[in-house]
């Protein structure tokens, strides 16, 4: 069972961690959610659940998704909870970007894993995290190296109409201070997945 002191394992700044650049890592990769992206890095979560079915096999780079509020966040967390032992909390965790890289080695449809829920099961192996490099996410096994965010911006998702802009950050990440992306929605939740900073629209 992890404790809490794998959450260095990957945290935001992932310090001391060690990767090559960025072409060096997998050319494709695929967005998990938060903290299931964490549990297959810390807790043994061999199996990735889908709808859908793929063809791929081999190395492929794990995304750690972007868009999440706290309160979906939390709900995932305590379904976790039951199989990882131990889950951190929402401030503790990277949000959109590489995380990890592991290999695709089979699509299922039944498995022994206790991480297997269905109706398709991606079987992850030979996973090793790295360091955290920020990447805009999409559906699906997408090329993610033309998709990488520079260090000086966030990127802010609005999770009521889907819009996102970039902002500028200080050197602290004090995204707080930033306004939020959409001036259509008057309720909702933002979320910075650089710093994991979240507020609400005016």
């Amino acid at each position: 069972m992890n404790t809490p002191n794998t959450i260095s394992a990957m945290t935001h700044s992932s310090q001391g961690m060690e990767t090559g650049p960025a072409d060096e890592l997998p050319a494709k990769a695929l967005t998990i959610r938060q903290p299931w992206a964490w549990h297959i890095v810390n807790s043994g979560k061999n199996i990735e659940n889908r709808t859908w079915h793929t063809a791929f096999r081999g190395p492929i780079c794990i995304h750690a998704g972007a868009n999440r509020n706290k309160r979906e966040f939390n709900s995932d967390r305590d379904d976790s909870v039951y199989l990882g032992g131990f889950s951190p909390k929402f401030e503790e965790i990277p949000l959109g970007g590489i995380v990890a890289i592991a290999e695709v080695v089979d699509c299922v449809t039944s498995h022994h894993s206790p991480w297997f829920f269905g109706p398709y099961g991606f079987v992850l192996k030979n996973v090793t995290p790295v360091k955290f490099i920020p990447v805009k996410g999409m559906l699906g096994i997408f090329g993610w190296k033309s998709r990488i965010i520079e260090r000086s911006t966030c990127l802010v998702y609005c999770p009521l109409c889907g819009s996102e802009s970039d902002h500028e950050p200080s050197l602290e990440c004090t995204c707080h201070l930033g306004r939020p992306p959409c001036g259509a929605c008057t309720d909702g939740v933002f979320v910075c997945p650089r710093c994991a900073h979240e507020w609400e629209a005016q």
